[in-house]
């Protein structure tokens, strides 16, 4: 059976997309603002920073592989997330 799509679902949709682009056009603009930035350096002198950590430990890569688990966690979450509302919109003929 096809649908057929009213006026007003097609606004809103279009209304969406717009508000969609013009998020995107934002984000963009505030990204290239930021990254032309001139940033200064702190000034802060050494003897008012605190050592949290020995000068000799590296944890760096620790934090790096952290990170690198979230975002894939996060993204196969995403992904299962999007396959169970495909499989939900398809049954509902949606």
């Amino acid at each position: 059976m096809k649908r057929t799509v009213s006026r007003a679902e097609r606004m809103v949709t279009a209304a969406g997309l717009g508000l969609a682009a013009a998020a995107f056009l934002a984000l963009g603009v505030v990204w290239h603002l930021d990254r032309t930035r001139r940033w200064e350096p702190p000034r802060w002198p050494e003897p008012d920073f605190v050592a949290l950590r020995s000068p000799g430990a590296n944890r760096s890569a620790a934090v790096g592989d952290s990170a690198t688990k979230a975002v894939v966690s996060g993204i196969i979450l995403l992904v299962v997330v999007d396959g169970i509302f495909a499989v939900a919109y398809y049954l509902l003929n949606v």
